[in-house]
């Protein structure tokens, strides 16, 4: 709170003197414009809108205080394109280290340093001798600085939003690479697009990623609209560009010879409208600049319009204000963006509808209205995102036979108006046969208004028994091969409808697509395909090029989605009319992995979550979810919806440092969210199983067959909830295996799965054999988790729980609850669509306790001695495999730590932005070597996210910042390989893999039954004899865990003293004292064997008539040469009748 109020007073302060030295008028600020009010302005106004490096810094003293803040900054390569100085031969390549970069905050301004290390050359396939920069007055071996200041944009058209920025603000080339193959210029040897192609143009990327990504913060960017552009040609309708959806661009030929926009629409017209001048900033860039020009054009700038000319060549505007053209790989060119602002989604209203599907027992009320397809389908319905959900939900059929068409679908459809009169129909396919392996079925339907006809395409989401098999079905091609041979089948389908007697279908069309989990998959190939025009079919691929539509036509929205696909463009703008509803908690859509860099066509909107959004809000949704579900779900028993995971960790205790004895326990962790859980199970299995090459080749023929083979046998829900099953797993791996310390191989969990199958599934058919098919291909994959026990152990004991998220009905409630009219749903529904991608992780390693409070003062995380402590509404915690603790923390509020030592050490922390869609860390603020101490306390701050930085803060007791070590962006920071093996396998060993500088690796030893732990060793060298060892990676390393077998002695020996009667025996019991499993003889001596002998088993005799003693000798020999030794003695006499026999009888000589 304190340091909150100096910074207030201290930003107030700055503000009166700034109030009291500038004079009045010296500060011309535009206003802030916003999507809710550019409505308001007139053409040419100016307004202000994000920020970018413009003025060079002159101070020498700032520049001093600025170096000295950029000290802890990393220097960032935009690698610029150089040539050999040969006109477009292909040679043109990315030069490393050529300029350099970093932003650097300072007193609360923000600067770019540029440190010029070789000129970058005017065109890119020049070499760096050819270069404007020096000629603007900068040169090599200098580091230049640059404020960050407001961006001032002229309204162009106020009733869409459209602006243009007032500035040339960089200097970038149209094109990197250029290749000329005898007749025309490409921008690639492969001859696919003409340089001048402004879909695949590095401008185009450039200012739809670093420029939108520098110059805007994450407020910013929700209100810059996706724009669809025409792309064509001035000079020839041969080298036009395909239309394309972007966020920043250039404005067109069109634009700028358009007198509305406040243009001379004469192209040749010396027009002042398009004079552009550059910052200082795009100077340093080497932005041509006119200084041989009449005196009225001299300091203007070149500046590039996106529209193509001729194939080498774009269009752009010249210093001298009028429209020419220039080579596409000139990087003097200027960049003047522009964009839309997102104007406010207008919806229209619908009449309300109810989908009633028995046989998987829901039904869900929707809005619908043929106006929905009125607007372009890159504005997000969210009304016929509902809707299509519960088209999708109708398609649906029940489990077994028999195998019905959907009665649901042709109701659904009928009654909002699809195949009720002539030329429309409702058509069902292969819903009447048993589902195979890669089988599909769709419902496909038409309905006719006045020239359109929309054409409706449901897949079938459920009812699909064994064909769950083909989400296994990998394969090595660029698309999931299981998904996209159902996805052949579909469009196979849809042409048959389309040529089917009866059907009409007028040559204007649009296309409304949906489908749930694997149907969803299918369904969003299916919408590329429709986006490009074509069906790809099982044996023909299908042109569309007859009909009348784009892409603003084609609506998509696939939920539960899996990933699908490798290819590199399925991310690009124009399949942003697909949107896949997806909830982080859910499995399916992990499927398969974003590792293997598989990814879905379209935007990806994520549901809220624990660690995306604000805890106590998030607990809000989630009971309103549950209400929904439960008014979704019609069916009978107690099927509801709730989030209750729990995370099970596995700790052990060392006794001592030979490990004559471990303790085990297992605990509970409910504080972890089941998004993080995933986000490390998926990945955890993705490096086991390598790439998709290597699981193709090794698991998926057997993985395929034992699912099929299982989905065949039992139906999903059964599996799913019988509860007797997963508490079985869990009870022999947890007691019978881990608890008793014995190592998980594939045959214990072969065996274990084939016991329970054959248990709890025989009523449903299962027979052992068929057990025995699953079990050996389901158990070659789980055994991959025998190094993550905790995560294999929290799968099955959540059972049911970790596929609730995954069932239809909470995708249904998901939906209505965010179709609520309250603050929450529409903030999570913003978020949804705008963002939500991304969370934070703080991580502490140290013997500190930790405590996390919110902007508040609520306490909503805490680890304390090690353990994870649960607060309700509480944030995600947990201690990862390798002993970090963590904390997931959504992004749009303000967090505090406490780390408290509990020891003497060293904390070390870090603050890290993570991507929600694959879990891995993007880039982290990391703070090393913080000396600690018991009681010693640390402040850490989280600030809200404003922007695309981290803002975060580390305090000592004295209130004294720490400084900021390093910042480490996973894009291009070195990996690190940490690989632990056990030496002769006279142990098991744990951890490992690829780390980060600041990251921490555990290594866990359990020496076999014999042996002790003699040490990790490195290059031969010891570097640790601690059983848990952790360190900080910094560099490859391979650690060899050494062991050495169990001196197993004997300790001790005694016998006791004896007394016999002349003739009588005994068996000596001596009492030996061995370690367990010590191997020893035992050897027996007598002392005079006239009194008594022994024999080799301890039998003593006594030989002696008379009285007399003897002394008995014990001898123990361990294997070992150890030896110990102990004597008894051995009284012989006469017995009462002997005497009397001996001497009253005179019978000595007989006896």
């Amino acid at each position: 709170m304190k340091r909150t109020v100096k910074r207030i007073l201290s930003t107030v302060l700055v503000a009166v003197m700034l109030i009291g030295i500038v004079p009045m008028g010296g500060i011309d600020l535009a206003p802030k414009a916003s999507a809710k009010d550019i409505s308001s302005y007139s053409v040419g106004d100016t307004i202000t809108y994000g920020s970018y490096p413009q003025s060079k810094v002159t101070d020498s003293n700032l520049i001093a205080k600025i170096e000295a803040a950029g000290e802890k900054y990393v220097w960032c390569d935009y690698n610029y394109y150089a040539g050999t100085g040969s006109y477009y031969d292909g040679n043109m390549k990315p030069v490393d280290g050529m300029m350099l970069y970093k932003d650097i905050p300072y007193n609360g301004n923000k600067y770019r340093a540029v440190k010029i290390n070789q000129f970058r050359p005017c065109r890119t396939d020049y070499t760096s001798s050819d270069t404007y920069q020096e000629i603007n007055g900068y040169y090599t071996g200098n580091v230049y600085y640059f404020k960050y200041e407001p961006l001032t944009w002229r309204v162009l058209d106020p009733s869409e939003g459209y602006v243009m920025c007032n500035k040339i603000i960089d200097s970038q080339a149209y094109q990197n690479f250029i290749y000329y193959n005898g007749s025309q210029y490409y921008n690639s040897k492969g001859c696919a697009n003409y340089a001048s192609d402004w879909v695949t143009s590095s401008l185009r990327q450039w200012l739809n990623n670093d420029f939108y990504n520098a110059a805007f913060t994450a407020e910013e960017k929700k209100q810059i609209g996706t724009s669809h552009l025409e792309n064509k040609s001035r000079y020839s309708s041969t080298y036009d560009s395909a239309d394309t959806y972007d966020k920043i661009f250039p404005i067109s030929y069109c634009d700028a010879v358009n007198s509305a926009y406040g243009f001379n629409s004469d192209g040749k017209a010396h027009d002042t409208a398009r004079q552009m001048r550059g910052t200082d900033y795009a100077k340093c860039q080497g932005l041509y600049v006119d200084n041989y020009s009449y005196s009225s054009y001299r300091g203007n700038s070149c500046w590039w319009l996106r529209s193509p000319n001729y194939s080498t060549a774009a269009t752009l505007v010249n210093s001298r204000c009028w429209v020419n053209v220039s080579y596409v790989a000139d990087t003097d060119g200027g960049v003047v963006p522009a964009f839309k602002f997102n104007p406010k989604s207008t919806i229209p209203e619908g009449e309300t509808f109810e989908m009633v599907n028995n046989e998987v027992a829901m039904k869900c009320d929707f809005e619908y209205t043929d106006a929905f397809f009125n607007q372009s389908a890159y504005n997000y319905n969210h009304k016929l995102a509902i809707a299509s959900c519960c088209f999708a939900t109708s398609a649906m059929v029940k489990d077994g036979a028999p195998f019905n068409d959907p009665e649901s679908a042709k109701t659904m459809l009928k009654t909002i108006g699809f195949g009720n009169n002539g030329g429309e129909a409702v058509s069902c396919y292969g819903y009447q046969k048993s589902p195979t392996m890669n089988s599909i079925a769709c419902v496909v339907s038409n309905k006719n208004i006045g020239d359109t006809s929309i054409i409706a395409v449901a897949v079938r989401g459920g009812g699909y028994e064994g064909e769950w098999a083909g989400n296994f079905n990998v394969g090595t091609e660029t698309k999931h091969a299981g998904f996209d041979v159902a996805k052949q089948q579909v469009c196979d389908n849809i042409i048959k409808f389309m040529n089917q007697d009866g059907i009409t279908l007028n040559k204007n069309v649009k296309f409304w697509i949906t489908g749930y989990s694997r149907a969803a998959a299918t369904a969003n190939l299916l919408a590329a395909d429709v986006n490009n025009k074509t069906l790809d079919g099982t044996s023909a691929c299908y042109d569309l090029s007859d009909y009348n539509y784009d892409t603003d036509d084609v609506f998509a929205y696939c939920f539960e989605t899996p990933r699908n696909t490798r290819d590199k463009n399925a991310k690009n703008a124009t399949y942003n009319n697909i949107f896949n509803i997806v909830n982080r908690i859910d499995p399916v859509p992990r499927v398969a992995p974003a590792a293997w860099d598989y990814v879905r066509y379209g935007k990806d909107c994520y549901l809220p979550s624990k660690e995306t959004y604000n805890p106590k809000a998030y607990s809000n949704l989630v009971k309103k979810v549950s209400n929904n579900f439960d008014l979704i779900y019609t069916g009978k028993g107690d099927k509801s919806y709730k989030e209750d995971f729990t995370f099970y960790e596995i700790k052990l205790k060392y006794k001592l440092i030979s490990i004559t004895h471990v303790d085990v326990s297992i605990v509970e962790n409910k504080s972890i969210s089941q998004g993080v859980f995933w986000d490390n199970f998926v990945k955890y299995l993705a490096d086991g199983l390598k790439s998709p090459e290597y699981y193709t080749a090794n698991y998926q023929n057997g993985l395929t067959k034992a699912v099929y083979k299982l989905m065949g046998n039992i139906k999903y829900d059964e599996i799913l909830q019988q509860r007797g099953f997963w508490d079985y797993l869990y009870d022999q791996i947890s007691v019978k295996y881990i608890l008793d310390n014995v190592l998980i191989n594939s045959n214990v969990l072969k065996n274990l799965i084939i016991e329970a199958l054959t248990i709890y599934f025989a009523d449903a058919g299962m027979t052992r054999a068929d057990a025995t098919d699953i079990a050996d291909s389901l158990s070659r994959v789980l055994v991959e988790f025998a190094f993550h026990p905790n995560y294999l152990l929290t799968a099955i004991k959540n059972g049911s729980q970790l596929f609730l998220p995954h069932y239809t009905e909470t995708t249904l409630a998901w939906l209505k609850t965010l179709n609520g009219d309250f603050s929450e749903a529409n903030t999570a529904l913003s978020k949804m669509l705008t963002g939500g991608e991304k969370y934070r992780v703080a991580t502490v390693n140290c013997p500190v306790n930790v405590k996390v409070y919110d902007s508040d003062g609520n306490l909503c995380g805490s680890i304390i001695n090690n353990e994870v402590q649960y607060i309700e509404n509480g944030v995600s915690v947990y201690v990862n495999d390798n002993g970090e603790k963590c904390f997931c923390l959504p992004e749009d509020e303000e967090f505090r730590f406490e780390c408290t030592g509990y020891d003497d050490g060293t904390l070390n922390c870090s603050f890290a932005e993570v991507d929600a869609t694959t879990g891995e860390k993007t880039i982290s603020k990391n703070y090393y070597g913080m000396p600690l101490s018991d009681g010693k306390t640390y402040t850490g701050i989280l600030e809200e996210k404003d922007d695309d930085t981290i803002k975060s803060h580390v305090y000592g007791n004295d209130d004294e910042e720490i400084p900021l070590s390093e910042v480490v962006d996973y894009e291009t920071a070195q990996t690190y390989t940490v690989t632990a093996a056990a030496e002769n396998e006279n142990g098991t060993v744990s951890g490992g893999g690829e780390f980060r500088k600041g990251e921490f690796v555990q290594l866990v030893v359990t020496p076999a039954d014999g042996y002790s732990f003699v040490g990790w060793y490195s290059g031969g060298k010891l570097v640790s004899n601690d059983l848990v060892y952790r360190f900080m990676a910094s560099e490859d390393s391979t650690l060899t865990a050494k062991f050495a077998p169990i001196s197993k002695n004997v300790k001790s020996v005694s016998i006791d003293d004896i007394s016999l009667n002349y003739k009588k025996s005994t068996t000596l019991k001596p009492t030996i004292k061995a370690d367990d499993g010590a191997k020893y003889k035992v050897e027996y001596s007598t002392s005079n064997a006239k009194v008594a002998t022994v024999d080799k088993n301890g039998k003593v005799t006594a030989t002696k008539r008379g009285s007399g003693t003897a002394t008995i000798t014990c001898t123990v020999t361990d294997s070992n040469g150890n030896v110990v030794k102990d004597t008894c003695k051995v009284s012989v006499k006469l017995s009462f009748g002997q005497i009397l026999i001996v001497y009253v009888l005179f019978g000595w000589i007989w006896y």
